[in-house]
């Protein structure tokens, strides 16, 4: 297991500074050290439920490219697919939360009348980069794999339902079903492999925000992909004709064909249904609008280069918008043989719009939010003046920071006050995947708290805080900063005789990192600092702010609970 104690992602975020106007306490430098006061509450949603009783994951914004060529920020909606993960002949729902994780809610219900409760963690992670790959480092600004889009079918005609998985980055993966029908397994790919299914040419991706459907659109017996993306100004849906025979696909660059244009509608994510009855599928594709727009298949034989020619804007409710981003499943939710649509919604909730029409002429309701039942009940709360890091976007699942009373944990017994911190993880009870006890595989398992703190140049201070706990595999503390003078950075000196000297504005980075051990008992932890900078023409330095770092990694039954932190000037 690799564990990293580094203050470099802090120090990059917000450490550069100089002379500050706020003054330092008298007694503690750290203002709410035992993290008495809260920030808003954020949903604990380790079991795919929030607090309102709804199914739910993860929400996230990445970085896209505009309407306007420029970059700025989207919230991406989780995929959902509605098949049959494990084998008893009802359809379960299938979540990619925009974080990267993968999520199975199975149908405790009927095929008629569906019920979910709460998800169940799929022990995959493809969104993490590894920072020290060179095919990585080589490119800028660095690549996000996040956002992973899922067209779940059995491609290999086995009887097991295998993913075909898109993501945010251009990459296109294939995760067999490595199991049984009843009790699958999906493994991570080999990460040296980068993307199983090509979907580069002259080596460069030819698009991002892939977003994968399945369907025999040729109709020779093999399932092809079609695949909406999200590159700006360029957006069509494209088909990939499968030639393999075998469990893996296989989609040969010269049977990769325009389907669908965008014509100005962008990042679009396609599902496949017959829409109007006359056997022949037919395209649903959401944009960024929100709006869903239908491609009606008029080729009686497909040959390719037909297009199939958007038709309308799909109506929910008597709305053409049900909402910000979603990502649209077509399928028949409720057994009566209608195409209904499933929705994931950006604000993370799955919803539903019923079909009230026919399957002719299908009419849809307004989206309901599906309703799940809340395992944890309550809520994380973040401390008010610090920062928490789960490590989710490293894979770390099921992590939980967050400060918790007396009365709600007897075990912490805070020595100040009535709260202190705990790091813990919070795992709902499984049925079919289990997660490995040191977590999914190739995941990071820190997490950390963090926070500024002014100080004055040249004091020395003492660190103290008390910290106990168990199942402790790795933990330390570091702390440190970044320092700018103030100074121009360049600046131009004359001397005699015309000489010329270049003088820099000093600049000083420095961290220290420790580690520390906590056991079953609450015990103090003590460091002295001292805050004298280092480096030539830093004397006009007064205050600065200092970068305090807790990090831990803990086995899943393992739990750490930190209080009183106190920095205090030494006399």
């Amino acid at each position: 297991m690799r564990v990293r104690f580094s203050l470099a992602p802090a120090l990059c975020a917000a450490l550069t500074c100089w002379a500050t106007s706020p003054a330092l306490r008298a007694e503690n430098a750290i203002s709410n050290p035992g993290f008495e006061q809260l920030t808003s509450p954020q949903d604990n949603l380790w079991d795919g439920v929030n607090s309102d009783g709804f199914l739910a994951v993860s929400r996230r914004s990445l970085q896209v490219l505009t309407e306007r060529a420029s970059l700025g920020t989207l919230a991406i909606p989780p995929c959902v697919q509605y098949v049959d993960l494990n084998g008893d002949g009802k359809p379960d729902l299938l979540v990619a939360d925009p974080t990267g994780f993968f999520w199975a809610y199975f149908n405790s219900g009927t095929r008629q009348d569906p019920k979910f409760t709460r998800a169940e963690l799929i022990p995959i992670y493809l969104s993490r980069v590894e920072r020290d790959d060179e095919y990585y480092r080589s490119r800028s600004p660095a690549p996000d794999r996040r956002a992973p889009r899922v067209a779940a079918a059995d491609w290999g005609k086995t009887g097991k339902i295998d993913f075909l998985v898109g993501n945010f980055l251009g990459e296109l993966f294939f995760l067999p079903n490595q199991g049984t029908a009843q009790a699958p397994v999906y493994r991570n790919p080999d990460p040296t492999s980068r993307a199983l299914l090509p979907t580069t040419k002259d080596g460069r991706l030819w698009a991002n925000l892939l977003s994968p459907a399945a369907v025999d659109w040729n109709r020779d017996g093999r399932l092809d992909v079609l695949l909406g993306e999200g590159s700006y100004s360029a957006n069509v849906i494209r088909l990939l004709e499968n030639t393999s025979s075998s469990g893996t696909p296989q989609f040969p660059e010269d049977r990769k064909f325009f389907l669908a244009y965008g014509d100005g509608r962008e990042h679009l994510i396609p599902t496949v249904a017959d829409l109007n009855g006359d056997g022949r599928p037919d395209i649903l594709a959401s944009d960024r609008t929100g709006q869903v727009g239908v491609y009606l298949n008029t080729s009686p034989n497909w040959k390719p280069g037909d297009e199939i020619p958007f038709t309308s804007y799909l109506s929910f409710g008597g709305s053409t918008k049900p909402g910000g981003q979603i990502y649209p499943c077509a399928a028949d939710w409720n057994g009566d043989g209608l195409i209904d649509v499933i929705l994931g919604r950006d604000n993370g909730r799955i919803s539903v719009c019923l079909n009230k029409g026919t399957a002719q002429e299908p009419k849809f309701d307004a989206p309901f939010d599906v309703p799940g039942t809340d395992l944890f009940g309550k809520d994380t709360r973040p401390p008010a003046g610090w920062e928490m890091d789960d490590a989710r976007q490293d894979g770390n699942a099921f992590a939980f920071v967050g400060v918790v009373t007396k009365e709600e944990d007897p075990k912490a017994e805070p020595p100040e006050g009535n709260a202190c911190l705990k790091f813990a993880y919070t795992i709902p009870p499984s049925q079919i995947f289990q997660v490995p006890n040191g977590g999914i595989p190739g995941a990071f398992r820190r997490i950390e708290i963090h926070r500024l703190v002014t100080v004055t140049a040249g004091t020395k201070y003492e660190l103290t805080f008390k910290a106990k706990g168990s199942g402790l595999v790795d933990a330390g503390y570091n702390y440190g900063w970044r320092v700018d003078s103030g100074k121009a950075p360049l600046k131009i000196e004359r001397g005699e005789r015309g000489s010329v000297t270049k003088v820099e504005g000093a600049k000083e980075d420095f961290y220290e990192t420790n580690k520390f051990s906590a056991g079953e008992k609450w015990s103090t932890v003590t460091k002295s600092i001292n805050t004298r900078l280092q480096k030539p023409g830093m004397e006009n330095v007064k205050q600065f702010n200092m970068r305090l770092i807790v990090q831990a990694v803990l086995r899943q039954d393992g739990v750490l609970y930190l209080d009183d932190f106190q920095l205090v000037e030494k006399k």
